[in-house]
């Protein structure tokens, strides 16, 4: 039986997907405490958020909320409350890089190994150049998020460097072959016994140079992505791709929005599968004001709601192939300094200049109007300390912003003149 909306309550840690679900659905949220949510709850006019000492645990919200509620979260909990959406084991076995490579067809992704917990000790860098035939190759850890997890191994002294956080998360490691060319990411979403995609990819954005506080051991490595259109030369294997995904979810009953990481090899014209991430991404949000923008009738984070509440989902809209009309960058800035930061007050949600000047409300791509435009999101509440490395708040706007692995000058300038505004 479908959950009236009314009945739902959202619990949120992503402050896009909070400002984005409250101004679609007449539904209750409960919010982690000292965010972004509660600075801008008062501008949006929500009147129905609770907010919880929790800052990235999901579970904990549901678990600590004392309102008879169904729950929709950003990714399945293990709770004993009612959540919508995936059971928690699926979500698990599929987020699982071992276990997708048992799910999903073995011959989609590079060539691999697995190395058991017990056994990482032991890893030689020659046998898995043997086994895999690359003197190059990648390691990544079964369950990490935000690159944390992944390493790229070029020489024995790479490999000697990585192997005691191996160890430390004593968990299985996936060692891949590594591909030259470019590791990309897709938003989609399975309804109905079918897998919609959009027809754009995005590259997320590591260890910037920039935006990075490499001195910091607990700085988040990832710092945002760049949104773009797929060349037409990629659009037929990545259906392939999607097919052979999507009749491997029908057998988990997977629903709703997901992503799918993925390298291109430029050399061989192959599509690789990297892993797949059952849940809404850091970048579901910038999808779906993308798709807004350019005339979609639906986006994917409103129609999986819509098919865990209602009858019926029009998902013929994902049928067609809207095209953006430029590129567009999401950084998530950090605290570069040596010293504790925080945002002062100057710093609102919503659309400014390239001089810092507030402009208007927005919140995505869909509330840019001109190059000189860019969004603004506080990664934080007004007056709360951001240690060196901690975010501090996000922005997004045109064009790629790198230069190799670093912001190019133009970028530079801005986010130096954006931080002497929001910085204190």
């Amino acid at each position: 039986m479908l959950t009236p909306l009314n009945k739902v309550s959202l619990a949120v840690t992503n402050p896009l997907h909070y400002v984005y679900y409250n101004q679609l659905f007449p539904t209750r949220a409960i919010a982690a405490k000292n965010g972004p949510a509660s600075d801008s709850a008062d501008i949006l006019g929500f009147d129905d958020v609770t907010y919880f000492d929790v800052e990235s645990a999901p579970q904990a919200l549901i678990d600590n909320d004392d309102i008879e509620s169904d729950y929709i979260a950003w990714k399945a909990v293990d709770t004993t409350k009612r959540v919508l959406g995936n059971a928690y084991d699926t979500a698990q076995r599929l987020e699982s890089k071992v276990n997708i490579r048992h799910v999903v067809d073995a011959s989609l992704f590079p060539k691999f190994v697995l190395i058991e917990a017990n056994e990482v000790s032991k890893i030689d860098y020659g046998q898995l150049v043997n086994s895999l035939g690359s003197s190059s190759f990648v390691l990544q850890i079964d369950h990490s998020t935000g690159g944390k997890g992944t390493f790229f191994i070029k020489d024995e002294n790479d490999l000697k460097i990585v192997l005691p956080s191996l160890q430390e998360s004593n968990q299985t490691v996936v060692a891949s072959e590594y591909i030259k060319g470019t590791s990309r990411a897709l938003q989609c979403i399975r309804y109905n016994g079918q897998t919609y995609f959009a027809p754009w990819w995005h590259k997320d954005l590591t260890s910037v140079e920039g935006v990075y506080n490499s001195a910091v051991d607990t700085a988040t490595k990832y710092c945002g992505a760049i949104l773009e259109n797929i060349p037409s030369k990629w659009i037929s294997k990545i259906e392939n791709i999607i097919d052979e995904v999507n009749e491997s979810l029908a057998a988990e009953d997977y629903y709703g929005v997901f992503g799918l990481d993925i390298v291109t090899d430029e050399t061989n014209n192959v599509v690789y599968l990297i892993e797949l991430n059952p849940r809404f991404t850091a970048v579901s949000h910038l999808y779906a004001t993308a798709m807004r923008a350019v005339g979609y009738k639906n986006d994917f984070l409103t129609a999986h709601v819509e098919g865990l509440t209602q009858e019926t989902v029009d998902t013929t809209v994902f049928n067609e192939n809207r095209m953006l009309p430029a590129t567009y960058y999401y950084l998530k800035l950090q605290n570069l300094e040596t010293t504790p930061m925080q945002l002062s007050d100057k710093c609102q949600l919503g659309v400014y200049d390239k001089n810092g000047t507030y402009l208007r409300l927005g919140w995505g791509i869909d509330a840019l109007n001109s190059p000189n435009e860019i969004v603004v999101i506080p990664e934080t509440a007004i007056g709360i300390e951001k240690k060196p490395g901690q975010r501090t708040y996000s922005i997004i706007g045109f064009n790629d912003p790198l230069d190799s692995n670093s912001l190019n000058d133009e970028l530079k300038l801005l986010v130096r003149h954006l931080d002497s505004i929001f910085l204190i």
